[in-house]
Order: C-alpha cells, then structure tokens, then sequence
C-alpha cells in the first residue's frame, strides 16, 4: 500500500506487511502502532510528530520496522516519546537517506528501541538535542552528535553498538591568547590526533605519582597513541575549534579509572588525579560524588577565559554546599558550575590519602545511573538550595582572582564532611588555600 502525505489525527493500527509514504506523515496528537512483522517505509519524506491545539501529544508504538528516509522530528510536549512503549515493543528504526537526516526534537528527546543505520546514510543529531536508545545501534553509515556554540547533541545509550560513531566537541575562542582546556574522550579508543593537529601547542596528562610539592611538576607530555577511557587530558587551543572524536561507545557500561594517592608531606599537594566524562551525554556531579566515597566530595574544573600564561583566574569548583566561581566578573569565562559535568569535560578530584599509592589498586566509577539531561552550553540549572551561603574572593594587583565558599548547611557537622568540605586546588597567586569547614546552621 502506498499513500501520499498524510495528516493524522486518530489512530493507525499497522498490522497489514507494509505501508509507504511518499511525501510525509504528520502525526498531530494520533496514535500509531506497528505490530510485529510490520513496517512503516517514509520513502524520502519526514515523520513529524506535532500537538494538537488540545495540547495532546501524536504516539508511536513500534513492535515493527520503521524505514525513514527523512528526519525525525519529535515535536509532542508531554514527555519522553516512548517508542518501546515501557520497554514491551522491541522494533527498529532504519535510517535509509540519501541526504544528511536528523533526529531532533521540541522540548522532550525520543527513545528507541533498535536504531539501524543502514550503509552510506548519514545521521545527525543536532546541538542541544537528545536521542535514547534502550537496546542497539547498528550504525552502517554515519552517526554523529552535532555541538555548536549553543551546546552539543547526546546520546543515551544501554546496549551494544556496531561500527564507531562521531561525538563533537565545540572549543571556543575569545581572541585572546591561547585558552586550555580539559578535555576527555566520549567515545572508547579514541586517538590523541582527535585533540591534536600538528601545530598545536603541547598536550598533557597529570601524573599524580610526582611526589613534588609544586603541583606543575606532576603534568606529563603526550604526543601520540590512544586516549584512555575516564581519563583527563589538558590542551591549549588558540582558535576556535570543533574536535571530533571517533571511537565505539562499548564504554556504555558502568566505567572505572584508577586514581593514586602519593605523599609529598604537603597535604594540598597530593592525592590530584585528572579524569573526565567518559559519556556522550552529561553527568550530574551530585550522583557522581555520591557513587565514589575514595575522594574529596568535590569537582574542579579549569576556566581560564583570557588564557593567559601567568594563569589570572583560578579552578571553578562544584560540592554539594554550591559552586566557586573563577573570576570576579567571569568575563570570557563560563561562570559558576551548574552542577553537571559536560560530554568531553576533563576534571581534578582528589584521592583520599586513606587509599592505596598503588596503580590499578583503587577505583573511582563512572555510571550509567549518573548520565543527565544538559542542554546548556557549559563545558565543564542549579537544583533548590536549602541553607545559607556566602562567597569570599579576593584580586591581587595583577588582577589574579581567588574564590572561596562559606556554607551553613543543615546535612553538615562540626567535622569533616567529605561531600560538603573540600580543599582549594591552588591554580594562582593569591590562593585561598585554607580548608572551608562547614556548621550546623544554627548560633553556638
């Protein structure tokens, strides 16, 4: 059966072997369901699916085969558009164009059950926009998670993957010096020329073992080979830069990267270990924490806007008390830490010196539970925040900015408490170094 394009606004029961369209299917606040052994072909049209005026959302329930040559575009207002209908229905999505299509969407992304890519089809998904996938991808072709200065596409993923996929990662550039960045790879395997192109200045991983007191000491030269998975790597760049890392994501699993703790008799000094989000969607820095009870409750992320050598701004930081800025005025820089950690983000956490200075000994972990939503255009919306705060930042003559936070928090004690205490990492002069301590929020 063949039909033209069509407007729909009821419900579609797809039981006969297939359908075609030619020009489009505009599903305004229907119902489709395609049962097993069915297939649904949009032979080089666009499946839409959009709201009605009552405000209701057009479904799609696949059992079947899908077969798009256009894009997807997810329009319905409601929620997550389930295609699995609750993990039930187990049918395939096939990407068949022959031009560039997208999987986009309004204001809630899609989930998939099987998504099949088939050879030469190019598939994209735009900055800022999400796609779920339950089971597989089977990738053919090209896929790809687009990022602009407005963000950079996700993909949350829990199945196996055929083939390798493209992850982008836009770097910008305010035209001024040459800024770093932290970086690490969203895909498994990925190669160091993902990073680096000959003429770029040097790339470096941390090395926590140096048992210097200087923490400069412990940064390591790379110049080629892999980049390892949860691992954080720092790069100047003096231009904008979009990098694409190429890789599978067999790292769709729970991921753990060793850390060390190495004594130098200087406390502020050890236990730095530089990872990164290993995933191609973003992290929340609260359940990430809470999973990994071998270090400092704390995140630091490096903003420098006006990359400058002398290094005028500072480490931003996230706990579970709030974020630290790393400038007055944050000019050229991303501001306060929202709470999540970026597709890409490199990061400092600190060992605790409770744990072995052994490698492969002790772990910090990555997982699937941790992945969430960020549409924003942070690399690196803060949750209600009960308790009382107060921030303490100081300029030195060369303008160099430091930042602490002071917070009355009610979950907080008279002791250390490892989620909401956390030391400064020292990354200019004048250094606020001293350790907050938190207290029950009441008057002594």
């Amino acid at each position: 059966m063949k039909a033209n394009k069509i407007l729909f606004f009821g419900s579609l029961f797809l039981c006969i072997p297939f359908i075609n369209f030619g020009q489009g299917l505009v599903n305004n606040g229907g119902k489709i369901i395609i049962s097993s052994g069915a297939y649904l072909n949009m032979d080089g049209s666009t499946m839409d699916l959009v709201n009605q005026t009552s405000g209701s959302d057009g479904t799609v329930s696949n059992a079947g085969s899908i077969y798009l040559q256009g894009d997807f575009n997810n329009q319905a207002s409601g929620a997550i558009l389930d295609l699995t209908a609750g993990a039930t229905v187990t049918g395939t999505v096939y990407f068949d164009g022959t031009s560039t299509q997208q999987i986009t969407h309004g204001t809630y992304r899609t989930k998939f059950y099987d998504v099949n890519i088939i050879a030469s089809a190019i598939v994209e998904v735009p900055a800022q926009k999400e796609v779920e996938i339950s089971h597989d991808l089977y990738n053919g072709g090209t896929f790809t998670l687009k990022s602009t200065t407005d963000g950079t596409g996700s993909l949350f993923y829990n199945g196996l993957c055929q083939e390798d996929i493209k992850v982008e990662r836009y770097i910008k550039y305010d035209g001024t010096g040459a800024p770093i960045h932290y970086l690490s790879s969203p895909v498994n395997d990925a190669e160091f020329t993902d990073i680096w192109t000959a003429g770029d200045y040097n790339a470096y991983w941390y090395d926590e073992t140096n048992t210097s007191t200087n923490l400069d000491q412990g940064w390591t030269r790379m110049s080629s080979g892999t980049l390892v998975d949860a691992k954080g790597y720092v790069i100047p760049y003096a231009a904008v830069r979009t990098l694409t890392f190429t890789g599978d994501i067999a790292n769709s699993k729970s991921i753990g990267i060793d850390i060390t703790y190495n004594s130098s008799s200087t406390t502020t000094a050890d236990g730095w270990n530089l990872i990164g989000n290993p995933y191609p969607s973003s992290i929340s820095a609260s359940s990430f924490l809470n999973d990994n009870d071998s270090i400092v409750g704390c995140v630091y992320f490096w903003d420098d806007g006006n990359g400058t050598i002398n290094r005028g701004n500072d480490y931003a930081s996230w706990n579970e008390t709030g974020p630290t800025a790393t400038a007055a005025d944050d000019a050229g820089n991303m501001g306060d830490p929202n709470g999540t950690i970026a597709i890409g983000q490199g990061f400092f956490v600190q060992a605790l010196n409770t744990i072995s200075s052994s490698p492969s000994t002790n772990y910090v972990y990555f997982r699937n539970s941790q992945k969430t939503s960020n549409i924003s255009n942070q690399f690196f919306v803060p949750d209600p925040f009960e308790g009382s705060r107060m921030w303490l930042g100081i300029n030195n003559p060369e303008s160099a900015y430091n930042e602490i936070l002071l917070g009355f928090m009610p979950e907080a004690t008279t002791g250390n408490d490892r989620l909401y205490d956390a030391p400064k990492l020292k990354g200019n002069i004048p250094c606020l170094k001293e350790k907050i301590m938190l207290f029950r929020d009441c008057l002594c």
